[in-house]
Formats: C-alpha cells, sequence, structure tokens
C-alpha cells in the first residue's frame, strides 16, 4: 500500500478515537454509541495492521519502538496507580463545608439515617440533560456521606424504555432502590430536596412500619387541626419520618392493638376511667412504650389518677407550674422558661444546640427509693433554687406576684421532661403538651425536641437530631475578573508549566 494512502487510513484511524472519547465526555450515559464507536476504532486499526505487516514489522522491531513500548508500559503502571489512587478517594470521599450554617452539606439526620444503612443504595435520575448538572450537586452531598451509593442519570427522552419500566409518569424523578430479603425496594421523589430525599430513603431502608397510637375522648391535642392550638406541623415532621399515626378511645376499646409500638396520651383535659387505666396497665406489662404530656392545672387535680400512675413507674410529676427568673421569654415573669440545662448523655438530648421553651409547664422530680430511680433520666430542668421553684399557689399566679414559700412551694432544679428505659420499655414524661402547637411551630427546636422523644420512644434512635431539616438554594455568582483568574491559572498557566517542565526533563535526558 502506498504511503499516502496508509497515512491517511492512519489519520482517519486517529480521527475515530478522538471522535470514541468525545462521545465518553458528552453522552457517557448512552454507553452503545460509546461501545460501538471504540470497537469499530479497534477494528479498523487491526485492518490497518493486517494491510501493512512488513511496514509494522520494521517499526515494532526498531529501538524507537522498544523505547516507545517502556514508556508506554510507565505510563500505563502510572496512570493505574493514579486511577486506583482515585478510586479509593471516589469511594471514600471527604468534604468541609465552610458555609456558617452548613448550607452546603446535608443535615445530621440525613447523615444517620445514611450510616444506619447496610447495603448497597441506588439513585435512577431520569432527567433532560441540561439538568444533570444541577441534581448532580445535590445527590453528590448524598455519595460523599454514603460510599456504597450509585447514582445513575438516564436521559428521560433517549431512553423511553427505562421510563417505562421504572413506571415515571413526570419528570425529572429520581427512583431510589434498597435490596431487603423479599426483593428490592422502590421509591420515587419528583422534588429533588434532601427533606424528600431522606424521607424516601428511610422508607425503603427500615424493615418495618412503625406505628403510634395517641388517645382520644379526653380533650387530647388534635394532631389534624391546623389551628394555633392544633398540631399539625408535629404531625408533619412524624409523617416526614415515616411513622403511621392512628387515634384509639380507650373508653371504646377492649384493647390496644399489638401492632402500636408506642401509646401517646398527649394533653388531656379530663380524668381517665377505671377501665382505661387498665388497658394502659396491661399495655405496659406487656412491654409497650407510653409517653405522656400533662399540662398543670389549677382547678382541682382532674388527671391525679396519671400522675398517680407515672409516680408508681418513679417519677413524682407535681402539679405546680415552675418558676425560672434566669431564663425566661420576655414579659411572662418566669412563667414560660427557656431550657439550656440538658442531660448531656441521653440519646434525645445529648445533641441539643439550641434552646427550648415551655409555656406553663410542671416540674418532676426522680422518687429516691422507688427500684426504677437509677433507671430515669431528667432530660431538662431548671436553674437550682433560688432561681427556680415550683409555685403553687394560684392567686400568685393571677397577680403576677410569684414568691416561693418554704413548705409549700418546691425549690429547683425541676424537670421539665424525663425518661425512663427498663428492660421491657421506655416511657417519656412531659410536664407540658402546649410546647408542640402550631402557635409555637416557627420555634423549630420545640418540635424537634417532642420528635426526637418519639423516635427514642420507638427505638428509631438514628434518627435523633436537632438539625432542621431545610435545604437553603444560595447560588454563587462569580465575578468575570474571578473567571479570568479561573480561565489563565487552570486552562493556560498550569498546562504551560507542565509542558515547559516536561520539556526540561526531556533536555536533561538528551545531555545525559
Amino acid at each position: 500500500m502506498k504511503n499516502k494512502k496508509f497515512r491517511l487510513l492512519v489519520f482517519i484511524n486517529i480521527v475515530s478515537y478522538f471522535s470514541a472519547i468525545a462521545t465518553w465526555i458528552s453522552i457517557p450515559e448512552v454507553k452503545i454509541v460509546n461501545y460501538i464507536l471504540m470497537a469499530c476504532s479497534l477494528v479498523f486499526t487491526c485492518v490497518i495492521i493486517l494491510l501493512n505487516k512488513s511496514q509494522f514489522k520494521k517499526i515494532y522491531t526498531s529501538r524507537f519502538f522498544n523505547s516507545f513500548v517502556s514508556a508506554l508500559v510507565s505510563s500505563f503502571l502510572i496512570f493505574f496507580i493514579l486511577g486506583l489512587l482515585n478510586y479509593l478517594v471516589f469511594k471514600n470521599p471527604l468534604s468541609w463545608d465552610v458555609s456558617k450554617r452548613g448550607y452546603h452539606s446535608l443535615t445530621k439526620q440525613t447523615q444517620q439515617v445514611l450510616e444506619g444503612l447496610d447495603r448497597p443504595l441506588t439513585f435512577h435520575v431520569f432527567a433532560p440533560k441540561s439538568s444533570f448538572a444541577v441534581i448532580r450537586q445535590l445527590t453528590e452531598l448524598y455519595r460523599l456521606s454514603y460510599s456504597n451509593l450509585t447514582v445513575e442519570f438516564h436521559d428521560a427522552q433517549l431512553r423511553p424504555d427505562l421510563v417505562k419500566s421504572y413506571n415515571i409518569t413526570k419528570t425529572p424523578a429520581l427512583v431510589m432502590e434498597y435490596p431487603h430479603s423479599d426483593g428490592p425496594r422502590r421509591s420515587t421523589v419528583s422534588q429533588f430536596s434532601e427533606k424528600e430525599i431522606t424521607t424516601s430513603v428511610l422508607k425503603i431502608s427500615r424493615s418495618k412500619k412503625i406505628t403510634i397510637y395517641f388517645t382520644t375522648g379526653h380533650g387530647e391535642i388534635n394532631l389534624q387541626s391546623e389551628g394555633n392550638t392544633g398540631a399539625s406541623a408535629l404531625t408533619e415532621m412524624l409523617n416526614t419520618n415515616n411513622y403511621i399515626l392512628k387515634s384509639l378511645n380507650l373508653a371504646r376499646s377492649s384493647v390496644i392493638p399489638s401492632e402500636a409500638d408506642a401509646l401517646i396520651i398527649w394533653g388531656p383535659k379530663t380524668g381517665f376511667f377505671d377501665n382505661e387505666l387498665a388497658l394502659l396497665n396491661q399495655f405496659y406489662a406487656d412491654g409497650g412504650n407510653v409517653m405522656i404530656a400533662l399540662d398543670p392545672s389549677f382547678k382541682g387535680t382532674p388527671l391525679q389518677e396519671l400522675r398517680d400512675w407515672v409516680q408508681k413507674r418513679g417519677l413524682f410529676l407535681t402539679n405546680n407550674l415552675v418558676i425560672d427568673r434566669l431564663k425566661f421569654v420576655n414579659g411572662s415573669n418566669g412563667t414560660i422558661p427557656f431550657v439550656h440545662l440538658y442531660n448531656t448523655e441521653h440519646a434525645i438530648t445529648k445533641s441539643v444546640n439550641d434552646e427550648v421553651f415551655f409555656p406553663l409547664v410542671s416540674g418532676s422530680e426522680v422518687v429516691s427509693d422507688h427500684e426504677n430511680s437509677d433507671s430515669w433520666s431528667i432530660l431538662a430542668q431548671s436553674n437550682i433554687f433560688p432561681a427556680s421553684w415550683g409555685e403553687t399557689s394560684p392567686n400568685e399566679l393571677i397577680g403576677f406576684k410569684m414568691t416561693y414559700h418554704d413548705g409549700v412551694d418546691i425549690r429547683g432544679p425541676l424537670g421539665y421532661a424525663a425518661a425512663l428505659e427498663t428492660k421491657k420499655n421506655r416511657l417519656v414524661v412531659y410536664g407540658n403538651s402546649s410546647f408542640v402547637t402550631n402557635t409555637y411551630k416557627k420555634f423549630s427546636n420545640n418540635i424537634l425536641f417532642a420528635v426526637n422523644s418519639f423516635n427514642w420512644l420507638t427505638g428509631e434512635e438514628s434518627l435523633i437530631t436537632f438539625d432542621t431539616p431545610a435545604m437553603i438554594d444560595k447560588p454563587i455568582f462569580i465575578g468575570q475578573n474571578q473567571l479570568g483568574v479561573i480561565f489563565y491559572f487552570s486552562v493556560v498557566f498550569i498546562p504551560l508549566l507542565l509542558a515547559a517542565f516536561a520539556f526540561y526533563l526531556y533536555r536533561r535526558r538528551r545531555v545525559l
């Protein structure tokens, strides 16, 4: 074959390789096209070699070819080592968020959910190719926190077969897969936010659904109401954590359902009948978990039977009002204390980093001579006396002239919330129920405090956090001068510096 034709074929072959590389970079998700182009290039190379055996024999037996192969093998080994290091870094990534509030990293709640996974997690992203870069910024945060995560991007327009197989009805969409013993579980979200994605990951990774029963019929808090006295904000947060919430009227029930992972008595206004207390006793005796939140009352003691029930388990829940003169909401004269003394050893409160407040809260103390005294933990408490005490006089409260009376009032510190853990049960007691109503939904730490109690009560400690699950969309704008600096350093200066260093090494080798 003539020399001119040979050079033309080599040139075409080189162009085909560059085309294959370009497709791998520009459309990596279209693997069939990439494989075909690469295979054609290799076949074309083999054809050129077969048609020019004699000419290639001279080349690969020459000294230049031997030196070239030696350099090529050395380069391959270097690239192999660099590739291995890159793979190790990719599978064990590190990140550092320098923003003040951690806007560019996942919340602790999400990180704890990911830490609880023990199997490979897969994200399938279906979106137009133009949206890949924006979506990748969020999915990369998840990959940085969980190395056993695989993210696959699919152009919804080019892969209608996959769109149909994954039952995608609207794009962009994210399909998450997590394997279980009974087969993989899938969940699809159309909103690319941390809250939605983490909720779905939690949903498909849980081995069972957690069911919580709330008692009704005694004036308890309305979980569905969006009014100021309702608790729809708390319900939304519990739904986010994939709890199943159900109501239960004990007076009309003969048994508490066995599916109940916890029974919640939240803010009742009227007392419980004997048959209701019998059901509560039986549920607790069978190993059920219970949470009770009782507000102080100065019109008698309508809930004394519940306070006695708690006291039999080792906690004295008073019917007074805690006054704290050091930390309180302005204008409340100490009746709405801010909590800043937490139990840093307990799972519910060890991660607290902001204040929570309890409006009109009754105090609690552990019964010292009870068999459970060592198992109780005061989660949050008031300051020590004389800064705080338990006020028992309604007249002083009406006139806002609260003073401590020895022998009548109770000296602080007093607990605002307490938790008991035994071999069979978990029990959480609050001296107030209104701190989670919609009136205070803007104070997210109040609701997070309660939600963390639910998480601990049902054995979901991995979800406990005091991070507000929210992502702030705050783009970074780069000016023209900054773009110029980035361009000249990355595209011009550094490549020229490396080229000059390579030329220096080449000249030095020639001299030697």
